[in-house]
């Protein structure tokens, strides 16, 4: 739709977003690690990412997570969970290639230094959550 149906862009400011849709890769699979790459992400922090990006469509992902939980019931498996997540992580990088300008180029800088960090951030909280967890426990002891 986005190579054909140009006034999507033209309304988000994005021009050039048909053409960008024809960098993305074939399969769902080979789009999420197209995206890993392009964001620079360090590895311990994918899945919080992942995970974070479900969360931006969590009604559609939590939709899926019960297709596939109906699906597995049935000795089955469903895809739609990961290809719900490959569209939307697609769809975050499509946006910051066609933005391509210094405000967002920027943003995207200080996101990668963030989640950068998170590693570390993460690892701090963790020691006073511990003496939080070890007096919960004896509450309810």
């Amino acid at each position: 739709t986005l190579q054909h149906d140009h006034g999507i862009g033209l309304l988000m400011g994005l021009p050039r977003i048909g053409r960008a849709v024809d960098a993305l890769p074939a399969t769902a699979r080979d789009a999420e690690q197209w995206v890993m790459r392009r964001l620079g992400l360090p590895q311990p922090v994918w899945a919080d990412y992942l995970e974070a990006v479900l969360l931006t469509v969590n009604g559609w992902a939590s939709w899926c997570a019960y297709l596939g939980w109906q699906a597995k019931l049935e000795g089955g498996e469903d895809a739609h969970l990961r290809e719900l997540l490959a569209i939307r992580l697609a769809w975050g990088v499509l946006l910051l290639e066609c933005k391509g300008d210094a405000t967002a180029e920027a943003a995207f800088a200080e996101l990668q230094l963030a989640w950068g960090r998170a590693p570390a951030v993460l690892a701090a909280a963790e020691q006073p959550l511990l003496i939080d967890e070890v007096w919960q426990l004896a509450l309810e002891l």
